[in-house]
């Protein structure tokens, strides 16, 4: 499973490890209603910060007027899907993320801030479990505030920094699936969303 994928099925276990993202019981907020960016539907690739040929298909589908349902698609393996919604602390867009089960309410919540860049491409930097005092993991109201108050602060972020999202190249995906390294073209070169 690649980082990304290991973050976010972090959720199922409630491991809370180094380099793992900060988990609470509840959301930092409500889905508001037409507080979806639709810019940020379709499909995205997340790869490895070493380039290898680790990589994700991140697709980024409209579940309502406020909510995402996101599927993680590794490989030939099965998507990991995942319910997120925005809520805004002062100047920035935190995402709250849970795995969907079969489970309700849901066990736990990871929460990432999310900058759609200039170049078109998505930073996504997870909360840390180290950058965030542990009296929090059962206060949704303190940790508000507490992110507003260190929204600047480089601690805040997971240890493993922003995970970098880009648009599939043209013909990359072939039902449903990335296909392989060997006949992608470089990562920079022209590409086209869902």
């Amino acid at each position: 499973m690649s980082h990304l994928g290991v973050r976010l099925a972090a959720l199922l276990v409630a491991v809370l490890l180094p380099g793992c993202p900060f988990e609470l019981k509840v959301p930092l907020g409500a889905p508001q209603p037409r507080q979806r960016d639709d810019r940020l539907v379709g499909d995205w690739v997340w790869e490895d910060k070493a380039g290898k040929q680790d990589s994700t298909l991140v697709a980024i589908l409209p579940f309502n007027e406020s909510e995402y349902l996101i599927e993680l698609t590794e490989d030939d393996k099965k998507p990991g899907r995942f319910r997120a919604f925005e809520v805004e602390i002062g100047d920035q867009v935190f995402w709250n993320i849970n795995m969907v089960d079969t489970a309700f309410p849901p066990k736990s919540y990871c929460f990432a801030r999310t900058t759609l860049r200039d170049d078109g491409r998505l930073s996504v930097r997870w909360v840390g479990g180290k950058g965030v005092p542990k009296a929090f993991e059962s206060d949704a109201d303190g940790l508000v505030a507490f992110l507003k108050s260190h929204s600047s602060d480089p601690a805040l972020d997971d240890t493993d920094g922003a995970s970098v999202w880009r648009r599939p190249l043209s013909g990359e995906i072939e039902k449903g699936r990335l296909k392989s390294w060997s006949s992608r073209t470089a990562p920079d070169a022209a590409s086209s969303g869902r």
